[in-house]
């Protein structure tokens, strides 16, 4: 912040109030550090890959201050998020379908299905 919000004064540092109009400026430094370490969050995860966790902190981000970009970014993020959700899905499908085929290599039916603990004299 340069200039104070109010009457666009100079700000030199990090003073506690305008020098001219006297108003507060505490709360904006805070929100202002807060805001710089959500989006450094956000940077972080999304370099990681982790778009879940990019999109939470987006969304943390734009209730304190909105922006075009990061409204385009939580786009984004969330786009690559909800492909994750649908490969997982996908993975999970898959897996199933393994399961069944490796039932079927068994021999084993759905209506005596291989259990955990199952040993061959059992069957």
């Amino acid at each position: 912040m340069e200039r104070c919000p109010n009457c666009r004064a100079r700000i030199k540092e990090q003073p506690q109030q305008c020098r001219r109009c006297s108003m507060e400026l505490d709360t904006l430094w805070e929100l202002k550090e807060k805001v710089m370490t959500l989006d450094k969050k956000a940077a972080k995860a999304i370099l990681e890959g982790k778009m879940k966790q990019a999109k939470q902190l987006l969304k943390q981000r734009i209730k304190l201050i909105n922006s075009a970009f990061i409204q385009e970014l939580l786009l984004f993020v969330s786009t690559q998020a909800d492909k994750e959700n649908l490969n997982d899905a996908k993975l999970i499908q898959l897996n199933a379908n393994q399961w069944e085929s490796f039932q079927n290599l068994l021999g084993r039916s759905s209506s005596n299905p291989l259990r955990i603990g199952d040993t061959e004299n059992q069957a």
